[in-house]
């Protein structure tokens, strides 16, 4: 799986089989309005950052997993992206 450039344009490219924004979603507090937005209310305690902040944070993605209602926003390694 490739990660793509911040997309708003493009709601972010969500994947519904996986639960993924395959665009990386520039900051917490927009991951959680998008996750929110499809039924995943709830903020990962690993996820180490509040729901409310607003920096903006260029390799992040964001992802729901629906079954837990969890959402999980984390940096996206080198690897996995297809921009530097």
């Amino acid at each position: 799986m490739k990660f793509s450039k911040s997309c708003p344009d493009e709601d972010y490219r969500f994947d519904p089989k996986t639960g993924t924004f395959l665009c990386v979603v520039p900051t917490a507090k927009l991951c959680f309005e998008l996750c929110q937005s499809i039924g995943c209310n709830e903020w990962f305690f690993a996820n180490m950052i509040s729901t409310r902040n607003e920096t903006v944070l260029p390799y992040h993605r964001c992802r729901c997993v629906p079954q837990l209602r969890m959402c999980l926003y984390n940096p996206v390694p080198r690897a996995y992206r297809d921009f530097d």
